[in-house]
């Protein structure tokens, strides 16, 4: 399934313009923070699909029937652009476990490239919900190869996926191959370039959150 939060009408919508606007988007901060506000609504959002227990609490003057979360969940982004929406998504879920993936993008030539995976610290994952965290879903192959990781070392409960912004392309390889993964996103394009990038996209989430690379 494929949520898509610009699709109904809400704030989020301007944070994703403020993210794709090229003659304010540069600034750093006010990126991340952008990040951030579209990543805690997202949560939020991810919050009322999941699975909640009955619980007593014992307030000053007596006694109140509630529920809490009842579901152990293990945060992944993507390094580096991934960091923002960690720090929102953990925000929300602060008893999480996380895990770390580092990768990036190696280029053969000017349009072939293949996605290098540099080493992943992660929590326990074996009957959990991974949440896989990563702004931009171009070709979708940062994905797989993550998802394709954590199939090695584990096997997690359930796999959810959120994004800022999903080409069509990456969003259907990704249902192709995994049929029963969650999918989240703010907004959807309609294509992706030569060189892999979304179009019209916003960018390299990543150089516009945290500065250029080396």
């Amino acid at each position: 399934m494929i949520h898509h939060l610009v699709k109904t009408h809400s704030i989020v919508s301007n944070w994703v313009n403020a993210l794709r606007n090229r003659e304010t988007h540069h600034k750093q901060g006010n990126f991340r923070l952008n990040l951030q506000r579209i990543s805690h609504i997202m949560a939020y959002e991810v919050s009322q699909t999941l699975n909640y227990r009955p619980v007593d609490i014992a307030t000053p003057l007596g006694i109140k029937s509630s529920r809490e979360l009842d579901e152990a969940l293990v945060l992944a982004p993507i390094l580096r652009a991934g960091l923002s929406m960690h720090a929102a998504f953990l925000e929300v879920f602060e008893e999480a476990g996380s895990s770390f993936l580092l990768s990036n993008r190696q280029y053969s030539d000017e349009n072939s490239f293949e996605i290098a995976f540099h080493g992943l610290a992660t929590a326990p994952i074996e009957g959990k919900t991974l949440i896989i965290l990563d702004p931009m879903i171009a070709t979708g192959s940062s994905i797989i190869q993550a998802i394709d990781t954590f199939f090695n070392i584990g096997k997690p409960k359930k796999i959810i996926v959120c994004g800022i912004i999903a080409s069509k392309h990456g969003l259907e390889k990704l249902k192709e191959r995994y049929q029963d993964i969650e999918i989240w996103v703010a907004d959807i394009d309609e294509e992706i370039n030569d060189h892999g990038y979304i179009v019209p996209g916003l960018g390299d989430a990543g150089d516009l959150a945290f500065g250029s690379k080396l």
